[in-house]
């Protein structure tokens, strides 16, 4: 019994220790590249979210001209059947003296909505967000957000399709 409990012990402790070291090659490639120490500090009422696009991607990324990242910011709400949208922006900063591209999302809070007549029984959550960017794939640098407290982050990569040639009249 006491061997069984000291196998398990020392099974638990190898994936510990694995999963650090895989924790730790992460972050030593986003400093490696860049050093996050050189970014303005969030005030009180922001979250810095840092985020590195996943290694493993569905797309070609050996051409990534035609690849696309889309910053998407808004809220999860209890809203009705009505169109409703958050009222911001999201702005590219580029980090003076050294080049590197940072983003702010800023917003007063307002959500703007249609004003249809809804059923009863038709409020649902649903992710409420603001307009979104559409940014230059880059997986080599991480991607820096300024946000408020509250909001959330996601992103969708968009890929070109083939041109098609507009036929001479």
């Amino acid at each position: 019994m006491r061997i069984n409990k000291f196998i398990l012990t020392a099974c638990l402790i190898a994936g510990f220790i694995k999963a650090h070291a895989q924790y730790s090659q992460e972050v030593e490639r986003v400093n490696d590249e860049i050093d996050l120490k050189v970014f303005p500090l969030p005030d009180k009422s922001q979250n810095m979210v840092v985020f590195h696009l996943p290694d493993s991607c569905s797309y070609d990324t050996t051409d990534s001209k035609n690849l696309r990242v889309e910053l998407i910011v808004g809220k999860t709400m209890l809203v009705d059947c009505n169109k409703h949208v958050l009222m911001g922006t999201i702005e590219e900063k580029i980090l003076n003296g050294y080049g590197y591209p940072y983003y702010t999302f800023t917003t007063n809070g307002e959500i703007w909505s249609t004003q249809m007549l809804c059923a009863e029984g038709s409020m649902h959550e649903e992710f409420v967000r603001c307009e979104s960017l559409t940014i230059d794939y880059n997986r080599k640098l991480p991607f820096i957000v300024y946000m408020p407290l509250g909001y959330e982050l996601k992103y969708r990569i968009w890929t070109a399709g083939e041109t098609t040639d507009i036929p001479r009249q």
